[in-house]
């Protein structure tokens, strides 16, 4: 949600205030963008979300396609390495 956010922010205003104003969501993206943080309720959900989809693919896609699942897996990984550097509110 947080690059949608930025995205929405350079291409559709209407968008990004709708995202903004979501109740749960909006609070999250408001601090990344205020304060660059991160809740250690958001991250405690995102990162078994991301290994929960990371063992999905794994398990479902076909193997013939080896080299998608590494980068993606690599890109997963960097993803949680990135959240959890990120400050903590």
């Amino acid at each position: 949600m947080i690059l949608a956010a930025y995205c929405f922010d350079k291409g559709s205003p209407k968008l990004h205030a709708w995202i903004l104003n979501l109740p749960h969501i909006g609070k999250l993206v408001r601090d990344w963008k205020e304060k660059k943080v991160i809740s250690k309720k958001a991250k405690m959900f995102s990162i078994p979300m991301i290994l929960i989809g990371l063992a999905s693919m794994w398990i479902k896609a076909p193997d013939s396609i080896i080299a998608i699942k590494i980068i993606a897996a690599l890109t997963m990984i960097f993803v949680i390495f990135y959240i959890l550097k990120q400050k903590t509110e």
